[in-house]
Parts: C-alpha cells; structure tokens; sequence
C-alpha cells in the first residue's frame, strides 16, 4: 500500500507487512562541506529514508538478516555496499514499487549533507542539535552495539538517526578531494573513480555501470565512534566488499514519471 501526504508529499509504502517511510528534500542550491573554498552545488527534489534499513525490512526482501546486534527495529547491519545494492535491486522489481514509478538507490554524499543539515539551512555540528547526545547513539551512550532506530530526536526534516548508531553507505566512490575537484553549480554531484559526474537516472538503472572505485563513502559515524566521528561533516571511507556491525545504510529514491 502507497500513501502520501498532499501537504509535505512525504510518503510511506507498504511491502508484505513492512513499511518504509520517506521524507521529502526538496532541491535547492547548497555549499557542500560548509567550507568557503568548497562550491556552491545543486539538488533536485529526492526522498530519503526516515530511518535507516531496519533488521525487519531488510529480511523482508533479502530473506535473511545478517546483524551482529539482532532486533527487528534496530538498523541492518553487517551489509557491505554491494549488499545494498543487491538488495536495492530486489527491491525495485518488487509490483507495488513499480507500479508507482519509483526508483530507490543509496543517497549520494551530496543528498546526504544536504538532507541531514535540514537543506543546508541549519548550521549545526549535528544533525538536528548541537548536543550528539540528543540525536545520535554513540560511544558515550550505547552499550556497546545498536540501538532502536527513532529513539532519538529527529532534524526539522523528520530524519532520525543521522548521526551515530550506524555509519551509512553512500552511493559515490570516495576521494579525499572531491569537494574541491566539484565544478561550481553543478547538479546533482556523484563522485566515480576521482570524476565528478552530474548523477542521472540512466546511471541508476545501468546494471553494470561505469568502472568505479572499491573505496565508497560513508557518512554520520556509529554507537562506536566519538563525538568528532560522528560530527556533520565527517567524511570516512570502507571498501565495498567490508562488512562490520557499525555500517548499515539508508534508501534515497525519486520517481520516475
């Protein structure tokens, strides 16, 4: 089941049980990295998960859960980039995604910023508060494994657990120097093998893709890391193939019509 709402058009779908949300970010001009020397860049409109892929959501496509830390709220983790992929593409063959035209993919590092900084309009060392404690799970207040997701406050966008509990896989290949190489204005920005591209759907749907880099980019730090680690802005990198209990991964996505 689909619904959406006519005022934020953030909507929800309902697959066999399970029900992922997604939060609307509408597109805008943003300076990615918050840096003076970094460019001014633009966003379309795309949604982004309310929370990060769940335990339940994820056996629910892929038949089986592969967590450390097992709880049906708690976010997948243990999933290497290719996982998210593999399961990303389960999930777009599925009729009830299909039939409302939607296309889900990992958000780009840019979508990602842009969404937890509340489209670039809040000038915050977390996303959502200034305080980690009060949006993140992280070494100073988990048991030392994950958490449930939604337990802690939100962004204005409605966006839980951007910081801390688990880092997030992102779609771009990772380049210490990507901001920097980012030609001024472009749109959508996606980092492949140290090029900057302007990410369009032909790319998502190409299977087999251009040849891209094992390091991906992940974003938002974990239950494991410190305060710095989880920052905002911090940028880390995992090769693909990596599986570790501190990574999971959120869903962006756009429709196609």
């Amino acid at each position: 089941m689909f619904t959406q709402n006519p005022i934020t058009q953030n909507y929800s779908l309902s697959i066999e049980g399970e029900v992922i949300e997604m939060i609307k970010v509408a597109g805008g001009h943003y300076q990615i990295g918050r840096e003076k020397n970094h460019p001014i860049i633009y966003l379309s409109d795309f949604w982004i998960g309310k929370f990060p892929v769940t335990q339940a959501f994820y056996k629910n496509i892929m038949g089986h859960n592969p967590s450390l830390y097992q709880g049906a709220n708690r976010p997948v983790e243990q999933v290497n980039w290719n996982d998210c992929q593999a399961f990303i593409s389960q999930l777009n063959e599925l009729e009830e995604v299909k039939k409302h035209q939607i296309l889900f993919r990992l958000p780009t590092e840019a979508e990602w910023e842009y969404a937890a900084s509340d489209r670039g309009t809040a000038n915050l060392e977390y996303a959502g508060s200034n305080e980690l404690n009060a949006v993140g799970w992280y070494d100073e207040n988990s048991p030392n494994q994950s958490k449930e997701v939604g337990l802690k406050k939100p962004n204005d966008l409605g966006i839980y657990d951007l910081n801390g509990n688990v880092w997030e896989w992102c779609e771009d290949d990772f380049d210490s120097n990507a901001f920097l190489k980012t030609p001024e204005k472009i749109a959508n920005p996606l980092c492949i093998n140290g090029q900057i591209i302007s990410l369009d759907n032909s790319f998502i749907l190409n299977k087999e893709r251009m040849s891209s880099s094992s390091n991906k980019v992940n974003r938002g730090g974990s239950w494991r890391d410190g305060v710095r680690c989880c920052r905002l802005v911090n940028r880390d990198t995992y090769v693909a193939g990596l599986r570790l209990d501190i990574i999971g991964f959120r869903l962006a996505s756009i429709f196609l019509a």
